[in-house]
């Protein structure tokens, strides 16, 4: 049985921009952001937790969950003055990504909404709406 490939959309500057896990051509300027911001996550929450996941590890992919790229492009691509994020995903966001939307919220001072198959997340603070249980 295969799964189905996660996308998310997110909305900058008045259109929306679709993203789709492990897809190799993304801007570099992604990638690295990414990257960079990896590392801080870990240090921020090192805390491991049993999850449900619909989606494939990134190391089976080659490449990044699509909200990871929708993260860096709403940050990137908008005006240093965004406060806010707002995701739709097709599918259960995973812990990893998860992690890294806390982190960004109280890193970058934003609030992030990213509704997926199961709940609406909102990220402030370095908190979640869902008390980190989804």
């Amino acid at each position: 049985m295969k799964k189905c490939t996660a996308q998310c959309w997110v909305e900058v500057r008045n259109k929306v921009h679709l993203f789709v896990t492990g897809d190799q051509s993304k801007l570099d300027v992604l990638n690295t952001w990414i990257k960079s911001i990896e590392g801080k996550v870990k240090k921020f929450n090192n805390h491991h937790q049993l999850s449900i996941e619909e989606e494939e590890k990134e190391e089976k992919i080659g490449g990044f969950h699509c909200e990871k790229f929708a993260f860096a492009f709403g940050l990137i691509g908008s005006s240093h003055t965004r406060k806010s994020i707002k995701i739709v995903k097709n599918l259960r966001m995973c812990v990893d990504c998860h992690q890294m939307a806390k982190y960004i919220s109280a890193a970058y001072e934003c609030e992030i909404y990213l509704s997926d198959s199961k709940c609406l997340h909102h990220f402030k603070n370095g908190h979640c709406s869902c008390g980190d249980y989804w």
